[in-house]
Formats: structure tokens, sequence, C-alpha cells
């Protein structure tokens, strides 16, 4: 007999509000180098190159970046937010279409690409006398200017 596969469930979507932040801007091989030097040039993230089996049409459609937000989220979990509503709601904030200018006729386009709301895997500390979130978020444009990298094509 065969074995049935169990699917695993999805978390859904939580109806969070946006929380503003910014994305931590960083050198391309930061963690790795010791030495910084300030006129580096410097992005907001870089494109993943391992291979997430969870996120459907990795690779083709989909593709994973690393960075750090900025965001006071030991006041926010104060005022009684979970740690995945934080982090749903930066990720909503950063996903949003920038407001039009005014007299502008063509509707702008998100400047990280679309963002899925939902972190692949998120963890909250301090970094730099910052408090940030380490995040892996889910995009959908394999080259974008404001992260190191591109992402992989399978």
């Amino acid at each position: 007999m065969r074995k049935k596969r169990r699917r695993s469930k999805k978390p859904l979507p939580l109806e969070v509000e946006a929380i503003p932040c910014e994305l931590m801007a960083r050198t391309e091989w930061q963690g790795i180098l010791l030495k910084r030097s300030d006129d580096e040039p410097t992005k907001l993230g870089r494109y993943h190159g391992s291979f997430f089996h969870q996120v459907p049409e990795y690779g083709s459609k989909k593709w994973v970046v690393s960075g750090y937000i900025v965001v006071n989220w030991k006041s926010l979990i104060d005022d009684g937010l979970t740690e995945d509503e934080v982090a749903q709601g930066c990720l909503k904030y950063l996903g949003a279409v920038p407001p039009r200018k005014k007299f502008q006729r063509k509707a702008r386009k998100p400047p990280y690409g679309n963002i899925d709301q939902i972190p692949v895997k998120a963890r909250f500390r301090e970094k730099d006398g910052k408090d940030c979130i380490e995040i892996l978020f889910v995009v959908d444009k394999r080259r974008n200017k404001h992260f190191w990298g591109e992402g992989i094509r399978l």
C-alpha cells in the first residue's frame, strides 16, 4: 500500500495594520569580512542562494531575500502584539505601493516588488545597538537594485 502524503498547513496571513519600519543598509560581504570602511556601497538586503522547498514556485516566480528590518519591536510586543503580527505588519508596510505624485498618470509599483506577507523565517534580535528583525521574506522580482545579487533560476 502507498502511504498518503500529509500536506503541511500553511500559515495564513493575519489581519494586521502596517507597521512603519525600514530595511537596514548593509555592505555586500557584511558579516563575512571584519574590516568595514565607510565608503563601501550599501544595499538593503541580499538574495538567498539556498533552496526553499516550502515556498511554492521558488526559483521560477518567487525568490527569497534576507535582510534586517529596523523597528522598535520590544515596545510593540509590550503593547500586546505577537511576534508574528509584528513581522507581518512590517512586511505589509514594506510591500505597500507608494502614493502617487502630483499629476502622475502611471500607477507606481512597490520598490521591492510584491512581498508576501508571511515571512519564511523571522528572528527578533538587537544588531549594532538597534532593535531589528532578522528576516527571510519572499519577493516576485528576480533582480532588484535594492538587493545584492539576483535570485537563482531553477
